[in-house]
């Protein structure tokens, strides 16, 4: 067996850790009214009718030769055109994020883009195993149609049951090439598990996307911590950052695994990113917050901290924008 010092330090006997000391260590008590919460919540609006989502006539998405271009599908899901190819950031079509058809949260937004109306995909990134942000039935849909996947370490497990082949696991700090443009996983401040007992057997990450003349940065989920000011310095600076700025309440759960508006909104200015997507809010309800104060808070942030307001682009479902 390896010792301590024979391994990275976000790596244990079992699987992964945050190498950053938790702050916060929420005991029985505290998940249990948590999960009280959200169960009242779900047997008196999960089942509400959800809102349309914009319009989109596919042009930008179809434009030949392509643009580069950025279409939010709703959540942590995002089409994007960079320097000639085509890719996903943890997408999710399905009507819930759960292992389950009947329950566990359920979308208030439907998803900006059909399935069926996406361009050829080249790549996905997938953060995490967490079922809002890596959905089975939409990563078969996609294998089927030729993509290949980035993942951190710990999903061969998860393509292997679903017979998938092209899938290439990077540690943090590792790259690979996809014709011009270089992928890169960062270190992000999360955990990973899709069911009772495989807790942190697989790695969460952040991704950087690299081409000739662009660079973007994305996060599924993570706290606010030390490593977004490090990437920046390392990858930066960035042309775009997509960053989580909803689940953070009760603080004494989400505190250490997901970011406030306002540390969303710092973690772009540590990224030294032009532009600031917020992403991971609107769709799913998954925290105490009322789904409207993330946005509204973003936008109070990026008027004090970002160069300009027009500096943050909270993004409508189906909307898409040159970049």
């Amino acid at each position: 067996m390896d010792k301590p010092g024979d391994r990275p330090l976000h790596h244990s006997t079992k699987g992964f850790i945050n190498p950053e000391p938790e702050e916060n260590h929420p005991g029985p008590a505290s998940w249990t009214r948590f999960f009280i919460g959200r169960l009242r919540y779900a047997a008196t609006r999960q089942f509400m009718t959800p809102r349309p989502a914009l319009k989109n006539d596919g042009r930008l998405i179809h434009h030949n030769p392509p643009l580069d271009a950025i279409t939010w599908i709703g959540h942590a899901s995002f089409l994007i055109r960079m320097e000639g190819v085509s890719f996903l950031t943890d997408p999710v079509w399905s009507l819930r994020a759960s292992p389950f058809s009947w329950a566990g949260p359920k979308r208030c937004v439907e998803p900006g883009l059909e399935l069926g109306s996406l361009p050829p995909i080249d790549f996905v990134l997938v953060s995490h195993d967490h079922y809002d942000h890596f959905d089975a039935g939409t990563i078969m849909y996609l294998a089927g149609k030729g993509a290949t996947f980035f993942t951190p370490p710990g999903f061969r497990k998860y393509f292997d049951r679903m017979n998938i082949k092209r899938f290439l696991e990077l540690d943090w700090e590792e790259s690979a090439g996809f014709g011009k443009i270089t992928v890169t996983s960062t270190p992000a401040r999360h955990f990973s598990g899709r069911g009772l007992f495989d807790r942190n057997r697989s790695l969460w990450a952040g991704w950087v996307v690299s081409g000739k003349k662009k660079r973007l940065f994305f996060m599924g989920d993570s706290g606010y911590f030390r490593g977004f000011k490090e990437t920046g310095r390392k990858y930066g600076p960035f042309d775009m950052a997509i960053l989580p700025i909803s689940a953070y309440l009760p603080a004494e759960i989400m505190h250490d695994i997901h970011m406030t508006p306002e540390e969303a909104i710092q973690a772009s200015a540590d990224l030294q990113s032009r532009i600031c997507v917020a992403s991971h809010w609107g769709t799913f309800s998954l925290s105490d917050e009322p789904m409207d104060e993330p946005p509204a808070r973003a936008r109070k942030a990026a008027e004090k901290s970002l160069p300009s307001p027009s500096a943050l682009w909270l993004m409508r479902h189906g909307e898409t924008r040159r970049w």
